[in-house]
């Protein structure tokens, strides 16, 4: 009996793989035939919040999608929290196109857990122009083990930092011009802009402007863009990388590193001083408005970044423009390995991404409705807030027409500084951690204790904090991840 009941499950067995080969066979036939010249709807998580007035925005680019490749689009807009996204694509929910990056929805570990689509082969043959338009320094940043799961935004790819004021407060009133031209990457080049623009508002009594509370204002991530200067290797949170500008590829941990360390003394004496505000450490949501801030950007980004604001904006250098995988992965739009449909995503993401006339609706509505094209060659806003979905996660920006005060050659302009800015000498290095969870997730925990506090300088004593967390890091097998890192990153080196 028994060996009949051992043959019996043999042969279920059998059927049972069969079965699965001939599903798996099945699913192959349904996602070519969806691939080809029929009309099909494509769902797109698409980053930030849903716009004030989408209908009509949405019917237009479905209409000019349609007429071109038989294409349309169910948005579906993410908000801030990627938590629903990363449910989904982890569980093999229904979605053919999501926005994903370097901070949110992990890209890397999407790629690396099957989440999303290997497109290395299919995009030169599917999308030869997006393959071409696109340049290989960005094609090879977006690689995760050698292969490209996404199509990366052709945009500021060559990452610099700039400093910002609100013109009208800081220049005008405060005369501080002088002292924000000074700026530069030593957070302590901003004391004195900052120490200015605190006297003007305590000796003038003019408040700082919608109901912010100090010259620069920020949450508990701190200054954006305070990992300026580091390849963070895809592991941004850990506080480690290589150096730019070092003229070496060693791993190193900021928290070592002597520049780092006088960026924290800094932050510190800002927020003791009350030239940032008190209680930032608890603050969740990003301020919307500035009097002095920092941003990613480029020349000619300040009148993006005004765009909807009641005061214009000034910008001054901070660092860059260089390229590293983060930055160039900072944008990317992937394709779910589930979806029936992924030979016609990847021509809408060539589409969205090359077509002018649909680049400009999707970033700013209907024209004539939403926007206008002046006789300089800019874009106008005609509705305030009507349409405005975070342009920067959608496509490239060398379509767009720039937005009035922008001059109107700023992209063009852009893509020059893109195709002259250094690059990281690990571009398209990701590092392989699976060995590595234990030890990533305990160092995680340690830098998560202290972050919110020593990145927002509400902290006693600088020196002690960052000894507490070296030796906690040391504890938990900081120097094991710093030993791989640094193997992995000498065989790439050598292979390139």
């Amino acid at each position: 009996m028994k060996s009949k009941i051992k043959v019996l499950s043999l042969v279920l067995a059998i059927a049972m793989i069969a079965s699965m080969f001939v599903a798996c066979k099945g699913k192959k036939d349904e996602t070519s035939t969806a691939d080809k010249d029929s009309e099909v709807n494509l769902i797109w998580y698409h980053w930030g919040d849903k716009p004030k007035q989408p209908d009509a925005v949405i019917a237009e680019l479905n209409k000019m999608s349609k007429e071109a490749i038989k294409t349309t689009v169910d948005f579906r807009f993410t908000t801030g929290d990627d938590q629903k996204l990363k449910t989904i694509m982890s569980t093999g929910g229904e979605f053919d196109i999501a926005f994903t990056c370097a901070w949110f929805a992990n890209y890397v570990v999407a790629a690396q857990n099957n989440q999303l689509a290997d497109l290395t082969d299919k995009l030169p043959k599917v999308a030869p122009k997006l393959w071409e338009y696109i340049p290989q320094n960005a094609w090879d940043g977006s690689r995760v083990n050698g292969k490209i799961y996404a199509v990366p935004t052709y945009k500021d790819s060559a990452a610099a930092q700039y400093w910002t004021a609100n013109k009208e407060y800081v220049i005008d009133g405060a005369k501080a011009e002088a002292e924000f031209k000074a700026t530069g990457k030593a957070l302590s080049t901003v004391t004195p802009l900052l120490e200015k623009v605190k006297k003007y508002h305590d000796e003038s009594k003019t408040p700082y402007p919608h109901d912010l509370t100090a010259p620069f204002n920020y949450n508990w991530a701190g200054i954006n863009g305070h990992n300026n200067g580091w390849d963070t290797l895809g592991l941004d949170n850990l506080r480690l990388g290589i150096k730019i500008g070092s003229n070496t590829t060693k791993v190193q941990n900021m928290y070592e590193d002597a520049d780092y360390i006088n960026d924290l003394k800094t932050l510190k004496t800002w927020y003791d001083n009350g030239l940032v505000n008190k209680g930032a450490s608890e603050v969740e949501k990003e301020f919307e408005f500035q009097v002095v801030g920092t941003g990613q950007g480029w020349e000619g980004a300040e009148a993006i970044w005004a765009n909807g604001k009641d005061y214009s904006i000034v910008i001054n250098k901070k660092f860059g423009p260089i390229y590293t995988t983060a930055s160039i992965q900072g944008s990317m739009n992937g394709i779910s390995p589930n979806s029936k449909k992924i030979d016609r995503a990847i021509k809408y993401l060539e589409y969205a991404n090359t077509n002018k006339d649909y680049r400009n609706t999707l970033a700013y509505g209907i024209k004539g409705t939403n926007w206008k094209v002046n006789d300089q060659g800019q874009a106008e806003n005609l509705t305030k807030d009507a349409w405005q979905p975070g342009a920067f996660s959608q496509a490239s920006f060398f379509e767009l027409y720039p937005i009035k005060p922008a001059p109107a050659n700023m992209y063009t302009n852009l893509k020059a500084v893109n195709d002259s800015a250094e690059a990281s000498p690990v571009v398209g290095f990701v590092p392989k951690v699976d060995t590595l969870q234990t030890e990533i997730a305990a160092c995680q925990s340690v830098i998560d204790k202290q972050y919110k506090y020593i990145q927002t300088g509400n902290v006693k004593d600088v020196d002690a904090t960052v000894k507490q967390i070296n030796a906690d890091l040391k504890t938990a097998g900081y120097d094991k991840i710093m030993a791989e890192l640094q193997k992995q990153v000498d065989a790439f080196v050598k292979a390139k």
